[in-house]
């Protein structure tokens, strides 16, 4: 069992190696505080700031494609492969079979809309006839 004087002795070595480090702790706080301000005054005080600024936004698009080349490629080469097949399909729908075909459907249509008028009207004369 530690005695009186042991503890004593523990408190002394503690209080003479360790006594400082409170201080010490404060003061790297207030040295790093200091340095943060410092850094901060000298990046808006800088000439270049605004340079900086611009490079550093136009190398969003530089960091997106190094951190995803597989996405990009892939994205590429889907844009290509859609606007080959979607040119080849737009050239199939107006070839001139398509057109004629378009333009009977329009007939057939619009022969459907006069029967249709022509049975409202039928059935308003009707109507109005009871």
């Amino acid at each position: 069992m530690m005695g009186v004087n042991d503890i004593e002795m523990l408190y002394k070595y503690f209080d003479n190696n360790f006594g400082n480090l409170k201080e010490d702790i404060s003061d790297l706080k207030l040295d790093v505080k200091e340095l943060k301000t410092r850094n901060e005054k000298e990046y808006i005080n800088c000439p270049n700031t605004k340079k900086i600024s611009e490079i550093d936004k136009e190398m969003g698009v530089v960091r997106f494609v190094v951190k995803y080349p597989k996405l990009v490629v892939s994205g590429i080469i889907f844009l290509i492969l859609t606007n080959f097949f979607g040119a080849k399909e737009v050239k199939d729908i107006f070839s001139p079979e398509n057109i004629q075909k378009i333009e009977q459907i329009k007939e057939i249509i619009d022969e459907s809309n006069d029967e249709k008028n022509n049975l409202s009207y039928k059935y308003e004369e009707y109507d109005n006839m009871g």
